[in-house]
């Protein structure tokens, strides 16, 4: 990255279009990063989850269950080098973790 190699001290912020470039940038510590995909995807949930009806106090906790487990499931892919590592944090399948978040 010619930034870095040009000013090796200073803090980037960048914007990283998905999951498999935000892996890529994760080796950086000194980089703040805003993943466009992912960040787009939950505004846009949001609007949809208001649009039907959902409290604004539910959605803001279904978000954070959901941020939640793709901060897990991200470290693990980090970790381990595997895209396919902490698929039991995403929802659905077979093999994920129930979903949290009790109905009232």
């Amino acid at each position: 990255m010619p930034v870095r190699e040009t000013f090796p001290r200073t803090k980037l912020f960048v914007r990283a279009y998905g999951r498999e470039q935000a892996l890529l940038l994760m080796q950086d510590e000194g980089i703040s990063i805003m993943r466009e995909v992912f960040e787009s995807s939950i505004r846009m949930s949001a609007d949809a989850l208001k649009y039907f009806g959902t409290d604004r106090a539910k959605i803001h906790e279904i978000i954070l269950e959901f941020r939640r487990r793709d901060r897990s499931r991200l470290k693990a892919q980090f970790t381990s080098g595997d895209m396919h590592a902490g698929r039991r944090h995403s929802f659905g399948g077979d093999d994920s973790d129930d979903f949290l978040i009790a109905d009232d």
